[in-house]
């Protein structure tokens, strides 16, 4: 049982560090409106040819539809994502990043990266790969 609460201690200090830094940089980089769970919608987005549907985010994301569609909406509001339905069926509505989405994205993901790098620097390639394997195991 020790161990386990170990894990869940240490997988918050990550988070609340990377939660830290990225919203400082935002804000010195005049991202206002911006929070840091923000970076995975915009990425999935992104990896998938910079269109996806909310039911696609939900699923990726491990996140209920209602919450993905709130995060939507208020992204929408700022301008980094846009709504397109679907020409051949107008039920479909495919959310896209905007030109500053896609600017965002990039700075997250540049952000994302230099974190890990720096996080992960004493810990060799083959761990690193068997961390992410053991993680995914648990959701």
């Amino acid at each position: 049982m020790r161990d386990l609460n170990r894990l869940l201690f240490l997988t918050s200090v990550i988070n609340n560090r990377w939660d830290e830094n990225i919203r400082v940089k935002l804000k010195h980089r005049g991202y206002t409106g911006i929070v840091p769970n923000h970076g995975p919608i915009l990425k999935v987005i992104s990896d998938n040819d910079k269109r996806v549907t909310v039911t696609e985010l939900a699923e990726s994301l491990v996140r209920p539809k209602p919450t993905i569609t709130e995060t939507l909406n208020k992204l929408e509001k700022l301008g980094y994502v846009a709504r397109i339905k679907e020409n051949e069926d107008k039920r479909v509505v495919y959310i896209h990043l905007t030109k500053i989405g896609i600017e965002l994205n990039e700075f997250m993901s540049e952000e994302v990266e230099s974190f890990l790098d720096n996080m992960l620097k004493d810990i060799e390639v083959s761990e690193r790969r068997k961390l992410i394997e053991l993680l995914s195991k648990c959701i």
